[in-house]
């Protein structure tokens, strides 16, 4: 019952919808209100002025301001309300307060006009014909809620009634017909009110019919959209998948084909250097960012190509510019990348495949593109690595390797090579390194940079590094049988050796197969392979330690690894990388680095070894910095056992006086 009364007296909560209605039809019949207003009153005006000419009479000030005064304001507030209603129809403006407020003023100027003229008519005994038209442009051509309408029709009877009635008492009839028409009007207002809102609901009713029809339809789209999304973009970074990448970069092909400018086509593959690094420090959300910043970077340098993440931290990209070109923006990405960054080293290698020879399919061009990447990293200062030819060599020399290795231990091709560690101190000879050769019958003499990595990457080193083993045991045997001094040997271990084999066994089986002391072998592990390293890795070196082996740090300086390497591992010797002593003479820094590492190592009970030693210089040097042992080119390259032994016959080397001494006469 409430909510009905409320109803009919307009008390009810609108939607935004509904007072939005209501606004925009008070603001449309404003509009004809304010040119009938503006037409009539400038008419009136207009017969002031032309009764002032023609009547001969001359009027003051006082008598003209009280006749053209009305018209003048109520003018004004038509043309107010006139150019506001056009702005907010036009949606120019949306000052509602401020409408209203020009709303409220119009019409009430609009009613005191008319009652003002009304009540001189009255006077002269006319009817109040102005005050009716001005209350049914205000109360029933726009439409107020019904409270709001009763108020402004009451207030409005009952002071036209009290100022007529104060210029000369109002009859009976008079009075009938004031009610008469203030209910008239009330009607008319009611009846506007009601049938405003009825239309409202019905458009409101309507409009939200539409939207959620068009929501739906906007849910249909997006979803169709995302499932679009997700079959071609990759999910983390938004850029184009790898099987978006496929489908469209055979279709560029296929076209340039046609257009027989397949030629002009080049795939790109980056890969972030020192990103695993970058990982460990920062944690997995911050590296995904790193990945996300960078597919940003290289969409928008890349924005005429095509730019997709091939997968972890690797792109790839299918461009058709000239190299020149793709050097400068790569160039460009590399250096705002890597400025994002200060504490981790990174990087950003680069390498290409041009599709000159021929097409292929986008597989193989990526695969090829990937091959020159991996190149790029080991050439320091090259933008893009292009691959060419000597990669397919390369790539046949690596099948090779990894189907001939069994072979070439069996029948013995690998060749183990020594080369002599001497005391600092005086140049005696107090270790050999035992390294490994290939001598293959179709390739040659390989060296280590050859063969050890592809060995490394397919897991396959340790048949080298058992072979070595037993052939160090085997040559240390054979000198003891001739009654020949021996000194200790060093050998290099892979971390994939401790996942392969049980690499401690192997030693063991040896030192007693051929009846050596421990001591005369040595086990170097390079400080790169424990950054990565495993409880296994870390448990077979402790193992080795407590069986008597000593145990070298090889290759320290060479990575980013922190000095946790020398707290974790218990080494007897730190081997210093040569990479220092290749900066000798050119880098003021390179000798108080040296000075401080062997200071470091001795102070923690560790003795140093400084590899890469070629000049007498260099040696002098690290013997003052207190550097207890040297290798290097400058006391002898790495040979066969057989010439080291001639070297020492001929005395080019001295063995130290320790181990002669431990020769039987």
């Amino acid at each position: 019952m409430w909510n009905r009364i409320k109803h009919c007296l307009g008390l009810e909560h609108h939607s935004e919808y509904i007072k939005n209605f209501f606004d925009e039809s008070n603001y449309k019949s404003s509009i004809y209100m304010a040119l009938v207003v503006i037409g009539v009153e400038s008419w009136m005006l207009i017969s002031l002025v032309n009764y002032l000419i023609t009547s001969g009479k001359p009027k003051t000030i006082g008598w003209i301001m009280n006749k053209a005064g009305g018209y003048l304001i109520l003018m004004a507030a038509g043309i107010a309300v006139l150019i506001y209603a056009i702005r907010y129809l036009r949606g120019k403006t949306n000052n509602k307060i401020l409408g209203h407020l020009i709303l409220y003023i119009f019409s009430a100027i609009c009613i005191w006009f008319g009652t003002k003229v009304s009540i001189n008519d009255y006077a002269k005994g006319d009817q109040i014909f102005s005050f009716t038209t001005m209350l049914i442009f205000v109360a029933c051509l726009l439409v107020w809620r019904t409270w709001i309408s009763f108020a402004i029709l009451t207030g409005s009877f009952m002071i036209l009634w009290y100022l007529c009635d104060k210029q000369a008492p109002t009859s009976f009839a008079f009075k009938v017909n004031l009610f008469t028409l203030w209910l008239t009007c009330f009607m008319i207002a009611i009846s506007m009110y009601m049938q405003r809102l009825s239309e409202a609901h019905k458009d409101e009713r309507l409009v939200r019919a539409n939207k959620g029809l068009e929501d739906a339809n906007k849910e249909l789209n997006s979803l169709n959209t995302y499932l679009d999304n997700i079959s071609r973009t990759d999910e983390l970074t938004g850029i184009s998948n790898m099987f978006h990448f496929w489908e469209n970069s055979r279709k560029i092909i296929r076209n340039a084909e046609e257009q027989g400018n397949a030629g002009q086509l080049i795939f790109l593959f980056l890969d972030i250097e020192n990103f695993k690094n970058y990982n460990e420090k920062y944690g997995f959300d911050k590296g995904s960012l790193l990945i996300k910043n960078l597919a940003k970077c290289l969409a928008n340098e890349f924005a005429d190509g095509l730019v997709s993440r091939f997968s972890d931290d690797h792109f790839v990209l299918l461009t058709d510019q000239p190299v020149g070109v793709l050097e400068e923006r790569i160039e460009k990405v590399r250096t705002a990348f890597v400025k994002q960054e200060s504490e981790v080293q990174l990087g950003l290698a680069a390498g290409a495949y041009a599709m000159i020879d021929g097409v292929i399919t986008p597989e193989f061009a990526c695969d090829h593109a990937r091959t020159a990447c991996q190149a790029s990293k080991k050439d320091f200062g090259t933008k893009i690595r292009m691959y060419d030819r000597d990669f397919d060599r390369k790539e046949e020399r690596k099948k090779y390797i990894i189907n001939n290795i069994d072979n070439a231990v069996q029948n013995h091709h690998i060749k183990v090579f020594y080369q002599p560690v001497m005391w600092a101190k005086d140049c005696k000879l107090c270790g050999f390194e035992a390294l490994a050769r290939w001598d293959d019958p179709t390739y040659g003499m390989l060296s280590p940079a050859a063969f050890i990595p592809v060995l490394e990457e397919y897991h396959q080193i340790c048949k080298i590094d058992k072979y070595v083993i037993e052939q160090v045991c085997r040559d240390l045997h054979q000198a003891i049988e001739e009654g020949r001094a021996v000194v200790p040997v060093s050998v290099n271990l892979s971390r994939r050796d401790f996942a392969c084999l049980d690499m401690t066994a192997v030693l063991e089986e040896n030192i007693k197969k051929y009846n050596l002391d421990r001591h005369l072998i040595d086990v170097e592990i390079t400080e790169s392979a424990l950054t990565d390293s495993t409880d296994i890795l870390k448990r077979e070196m402790n193992h080795l330690h407590e069986l008597g082996y000593d145990l070298w740090l090889d290759d320290f300086g060479s990575g980013y690894s922190s000095m946790n390497t020398l707290m974790d591992y218990q080494f007897e010797v730190l081997k210093i990388d040569m990479v220092f002593l290749q900066s000798f003479e050119t880098n003021p820094k390179t000798k108080p680095i040296i000075e401080k590492v062997i200071q470091m190592a001795n102070q923690i009970g560790i003795r140093t070894l400084s590899e890469g030693v070629e000049t007498e210089a260099e040696a002098d040097f690290l013997r003052k910095a207190g550097c207890e042992r040297l290798q290097g080119y400058y006391f002898g390259k790495p040979q066969p056992m057989v010439e080291q032994i001639e070297r020492i016959d001929r005395g080019e080397i001295i063995i130290s006086d320790e181990f002669m001494e431990k020769v039987p006469d």
